[in-house]
């Protein structure tokens, strides 16, 4: 079975959006949705990946390891938050080996978080190096600032609610992470408009730095 490409890394300016949708758009807004119309339209022009369904009923989609390689470079410099050149990927048959340098725990767990919703990765093996680690660690694991998950967690909420307004998504097959501010959507969709609309809802957000949609098409 083969699925169209419709992998969207999407740009938001930084506090550009409000959670009231206005009558007519901003230029800041006009401009960013005319960005991430061109990112998503590209993406969608991208060579056809194949879609294998497993044996418990799962699926998994193989994207040429270049073709990976290329979108994370795109989603670690669409975060508005990582420095793409301190990162090195090595992928093999989608398995990705991820190092270089990161400035927090948090950004840590950015990267990986992009790196594993990426489609076509089915593995990650992190080798980052974190060079100031926060010293202030969190239950299970979480090391941001109390403010900080307070706020991720809170658009996160936002996020879904806002994504489940548009008609013929299915919410139980797409992710929503929020590190920092950013955003991360992976899953399949129904199309590439309606990757579109998604992101449109998403733009109404406060607090978002940025988007990344790892999404395709079924």
């Amino acid at each position: 079975m083969r699925a169209r490409f419709v992998v969207a890394v999407l740009l938001l300016a930084t506090g550009a959006c409000s959670m009231n949708r206005p009558d007519a758009a901003t230029p800041n807004q006009e401009n960013a949705s005319a960005s991430e119309d061109l990112a998503v339209e590209r993406a969608a022009e991208r060579e056809e990946v194949r879609v294998r369904r497993l044996p418990d009923g799962s699926t998994r989609v193989l994207v040429p390891d270049s073709t990976i390689k290329s979108n994370l470079r795109d989603a670690y410099q669409a975060t508005q938050t990582l420095q793409a050149r301190d990162i090195e990927t090595r992928i093999v048959d989608g398995q990705v080996l991820v190092r270089g340098r990161v400035g927090s725990i948090a950004e840590r767990n950015l990267v990986l978080a992009v790196t594993r919703t990426s489609p076509g990765v089915w593995r990650v093996h992190d080798q980052l190096r974190v060079e100031k680690p926060l010293k202030m660690t969190m239950p299970r694991g979480d090391t941001r600032g109390l403010a900080d998950v307070a706020q991720d967690q809170a658009i996160a909420k936002e996020v879904k609610r806002n994504m489940a307004q548009v008609p013929g998504v299915r919410m139980a097959d797409l992710e929503v992470e929020v590190h920092l501010g950013v955003v991360v959507v992976s899953g399949p969709v129904e199309s590439l408009e309606q990757a579109k609309a998604l992101r449109k809802e998403i733009l109404y957000i406060d607090k978002v730095r940025a988007v990344v949609m790892n999404v395709w098409e079924r």
